[in-house]
């Protein structure tokens, strides 16, 4: 969160989706609490960030103006963005989907 330049203190949450303008640029950190993974099943972490992945998507929304998005449009969005929120943690944990 410091090299992306936002002020606020690190979330305490066990997930948190921080949207903060820096360099004139919107810029979403979706984070999970340090060692979630010993207090949740893989299952759980996935849920934490299906939730955190639509709060992207609702950000994202608002910002390019979308009040009534098709169904489609929003579930893709929704699964595109958790599929790289999930990669993302796999990555930071070592692990690998296996594809």
């Amino acid at each position: 969160m410091k090299r992306m330049g936002c002020d606020e203190p690190y979330p305490e949450t066990d997930g948190r989706c921080t949207t903060f303008t820096t360099k004139g640029k919107q810029v979403v950190i979706v984070t999970l609490r340090d060692g979630s993974e010993k207090g949740h099943s893989v299952c759980e972490i996935a849920g934490l960030l299906v939730h955190e992945a639509v709060h992207v998507w609702q950000g994202i929304r608002d910002h390019i103006g979308e009040s009534d998005p098709s169904v489609e449009f929003e579930a893709y969005s929704v699964q595109a963005i958790f599929q790289e929120l999930f990669s993302a943690y796999q990555a930071s944990r070592g692990t690998s989907d296996g594809s």
